[in-house]
This record gives structure tokens, sequence and C-alpha cells, in this order.
């Protein structure tokens, strides 16, 4: 493995680079999406366990909503690429969650959605790239110097 280990990380890289580069494209396509008039059908609370040490859950706010193009209706939880569902970002406890989602949007409240005009099913009610999208690019640049650093010292010690 010690002789594939810089190149593992190359490819690793590499495809981290893609996934980060074909999420950016997307946000950035996403301004120039068209606006169809949507309406809230409902929320879900989601409990997720961050990576912290004291392991305490964190809550989110997914909003469900509806949506029709050319008459044709359709139904997403998309609220921004890069971001996923997450609508209201992390509270400490279910009820803070579910309040901040209700307030942001109400049941059968209208809301703006954003939906890609090839392929309507794919919507968002935020345009643009959230910042977490940059994260897989931040670690295929991580891998990939890794992986030159690797193959640096791999050929010292051939030489040595």
């Amino acid at each position: 493995m010690g002789r594939l280990a810089p190149w593992f990380a190359t490819v690793f890289g590499v495809l981290l680079l893609a996934i980060g580069a074909l999420l950016a494209w997307e946000g950035f396509a996403s301004f120039g999406w068209p606006e169809a008039q949507g309406t809230v059908s409902g929320h879900r609370i989601v409990r997720e366990y961050q990576h912290r040490s004291n392991r305490q859950p964190e809550y989110h706010g997914e909003i469900l909503y509806r949506y029709s193009v050319n008459g044709r209706p359709y139904s997403g939880d998309r609220y921004a690429i890069g971001r996923g569902s997450n609508a209201t970002g992390g509270f400490p406890t279910r009820s803070e969650a579910s309040k901040s989602a209700a307030e942001k949007f109400a049941r059968d409240s209208q809301v703006a959605v954003y939906y890609n005009p090839d392929k309507p099913a794919d919507a968002v009610l935020r345009r643009g790239a959230d910042w977490t999208t940059g994260i897989p690019t931040l670690m295929g640049l991580l891998s990939i110097a890794g992986a030159v650093w690797l193959f640096r010292f791999q050929a010292r010690l051939a030489s040595g």
C-alpha cells in the first residue's frame, strides 16, 4: 500500500475537486434558473450528530414545498445547493428547530422556487452555492498536496 498511497491520494483529490467544481458550477448556474411560484407544504425536523467531543445532537428544519412548471406538478425539499435540505441551521432542541422552520416558512405560505430549466424537478429556494460547496474543493487540494509530499518522500527514500 505504501507505493500506492500517493496515487490513491491523487485520485481522491481529483475526484473531490471534480465534485467541488460541479457544485460550484450548479450554484452559479442557478442564478439563471427561472422562478416558479411555490407553496410550503410542511416541515420536517431532522436530528444530526455533529463531530464534536460532546456528541450532542443538533436539529435542523427541512422545508417541503410544491410548485408547477408548464402545468406539471413537482415537490421538493432542497433549500440551497451545497446546503441540501437544511433550511434553518442547527439548533440544540427539536422545538427550537421547529419554531424556526415555522417562522421562516409558514405552512401554505408562498415561496419563490428556482428550478433547473433542463430538469424542472431539480429546484432550490435559495439561488447560488452555499459556502459548504467549497469543502470538497479544499479537501481535494489538501489531498493533492499530500500526494505531492508523498511522491517526493518516496523519491528521497528511493535515492537515499
